[in-house]
C-alpha cells in the first residue's frame, strides 16, 4: 500500500464527482455495486456542490484493513462542499494488487454523513 497512490486515487475519484461525472465514476468502478444514479442522488440530497479540497493532503482519510483480506484496504474519505469540510463520508475499498493508470483500481461502497 502506497500512500501516495491512496492520495491519487481519492483525488480522481472526487474529481468526477466534483465534475458531476457520475456514469464516468460508475464505469470505472471495479465492482459496480452502486448505480450512478444513487451517488448522484446521495450528493443531491446532501445539498451543495462536492469541491476540490484546497490540497490533496487536506482530505480527511481513514484506511482499513482486514488481517483476513489482504487484496483489498477500506477507504473513508471526507468529502468537501462548496469550499468547506463536511459531513458526508465517501467509502471505498481499493483493491491493492490491481491498478490502472498509476491508480487503485477503486470501489465506490457508500456516500453517508457521519
Amino acid at each position: 500500500m502506497k500512500k501516495n497512490r491512496i492520495r491519487a486515487t481519492v483525488s480522481f475519484i472526487v474529481e468526477h464527482l466534483a465534475a458531476e461525472s457520475y456514469d464516468a465514476l460508475q464505469e470505472l468502478d471495479y465492482s459496480q455495486e452502486l448505480p450512478s444514479g444513487y451517488i448522484k442522488h446521495a450528493v443531491i440530497e446532501y445539498g451543495g456542490r462536492v469541491t476540490l479540497a484546497p490540497t490533496a493532503s487536506a482530505y480527511k482519510v481513514d484506511v482499513i484493513r482486514h488481517a483476513d483480506i489482504t487484496d483489498k484496504i477500506f477507504v473513508d474519505v471526507r468529502l468537501w462542499f462548496d469550499g468547506q469540510e463536511s459531513d458526508m463520508w465517501l467509502q471505498c475499498a481499493f483493491h491493492t494488487d490491481k491498478t490502472l493508470n498509476g491508480l487503485y483500481r477503486f470501489s465506490i461502497t457508500d456516500l453517508d454523513v457521519l
